[in-house]
């Protein structure tokens, strides 16, 4: 709690390590997700990319614009046990 931003984009890739192996971009793009509070420099575009989104769609969330809980209910999406944990 409080320390999300700064420990969550390591975990990410800790828990990705376990699934899969990663190269050094895709480590990268997990890590810098959420640049610049808690993760490394985007190094490619994907990785700018991908933490511009996330960006976008944290801004979202927290101005009440988009909730993901009620996209899924209302899309009738289940989520996977487990998932979205780290």
């Amino acid at each position: 709690p409080g320390s999300q931003c700064f420990d969550h984009p390591r975990a990410a890739a800790r828990n990705a390590e376990q699934v899969t192996k990663l190269s050094d971009k895709e480590r990268n793009i997990i890590l810098s997700h959420m640049w610049p509070l808690g993760g490394a420099l985007p190094r490619s575009l994907e990785a700018l990319l991908v933490d511009l989104v996330d960006t976008i769609c944290a801004g979202l969330e927290v101005f009440r614009i988009y909730h993901p809980a009620k996209l899924r209910k209302r899309l009738g999406v289940v989520p996977i046990a487990g998932a979205g944990t780290a």
